[in-house]
């Protein structure tokens, strides 16, 4: 006898295999006319929208936590941190030039006497001008803030009053009694009206320079759990899906989707390590920002590169991309 050739199996979604058996056809939905039930392409395409939607809560999770270590960063660098830095360097200097004062009108004689005051007066009229410019710089920091921006005005008027008194003192030098009179009236006037504003102003640059650092870690500590949660839950989507196409299609490793995972395996770690990077530079900077010295460097607040900001999205957008390319042909097997 000789054997007849049938017709050469084909996958379809209901012969998966293609072994070409006899199979039992799911009713037909008499509305639709099509199968009820999860069909094969539907089965391959859940798991992979899983995975995309998975992908880019990973991605966004990633640039809002990178986004809030930024904002803290520019705080500290850019507003707060720099004008801590003048109110302190000013502090600094009015002390130096109140100092100077008093030696302008200790009382004495002969050409020694006379040789300290006029090193003395040149002490002071260099503090003079350099106090005015860091005066001036920090009228200019205030701009947009009007508490902050009414003491450093204030201070800029008080010390106008200051030069006033140490004016009229230099010029009662041969009277001692009257000259030191009016330097002591100038030193109260700095202790009450330029060296207390100087303190509230630094106390609301410290609290903003905590606050921003505050801030920051808190939104990179959630987001860090919240990458973690999202990477866990999309390599287990992944495997999932590659799991399927190997159980239906027969098919061992799907290339792309294994390069998928292994994006995800280096995507997860790196963007922890990122956001714990940028939390102890803000932890840093906020130390720095309460201690006794209250010196802000902004090379400290500034470590967050965006070029390394920008590989997490970029990385889940690959991912995305590879997912689509891993199924895109086996989703066209049954068209």
């Amino acid at each position: 006898m000789t054997a007849v050739a049938g017709p050469t199996p084909r996958i379809t979604e209901n012969d998966p295999d293609a072994v070409g058996l006899p199979v039992q056809v799911p009713p037909a939905n008499p509305r639709t006319g099509r199968p009820e039930g999860w069909s094969t392409p539907r089965r391959l395409r859940a798991p992979a929208l899983a995975a995309a939607l998975l992908a880019v809560v990973f991605g966004c999770t990633a640039v809002t936590g990178v986004t809030g270590l930024r904002a803290g960063s520019r705080e500290i660098a850019h507003r707060a941190g720099p004008r801590l830095t003048v109110t302190t360097e000013l502090r600094a200097v009015l002390g130096d030039l109140d100092a100077s004062t008093a030696a302008i009108v200790r009382g004495g004689s002969g050409p020694a006497w006379q040789a300290a005051r006029d090193a003395s007066i040149e002490s002071y009229e260099r503090q003079r001008v350099q106090a005015a410019a860091q005066l001036y710089r920090l009228v200019a920091a205030t701009d947009g803030e009007p508490r902050a921006a009414e003491l450093a005005r204030g201070l800029l008027s008080d010390f106008g009053r200051y030069q006033e008194l140490i004016g009229q003192a230099m010029a009662l030098g041969d009277r001692p009694l009257g000259a030191q009179s009016r330097q002591r009236d100038a030193s109260v006037l700095m202790s009450t009206s330029l060296f207390a504003p100087l303190e509230r102003l630094a106390g609301m640059d410290r609290d903003r320079i905590g606050a921003a650092a505050g801030n920051g870690r808190t939104v990179a500590a959630l987001t860090t759990w919240g990458a973690v949660a999202a990477g866990a839950l999309l390599l287990g989507t992944l495997a999932a899906l590659q799991v399927m196409l190997s159980r239906r299609l027969r098919r061992r490793v799907n290339p792309w989707l294994a390069v998928a995972t292994l994006t995800v395996l280096l995507l997860v770690p790196l963007t922890v390590s990122l956001l714990a990077s940028g939390a102890a530079d803000l932890r840093e900077a906020g130390s720095a920002a309460a201690g006794p010295t209250m010196a802000v460097s902004a090379e400290v607040a500034e470590r967050v590169p965006l070029v390394w900001a920008a590989i997490p999205p970029a990385g889940a957008a690959a991912v995305v991309l590879l997912v689509w390319l891993g199924l895109r042909p086996r989703l066209a097997e049954y068209r």
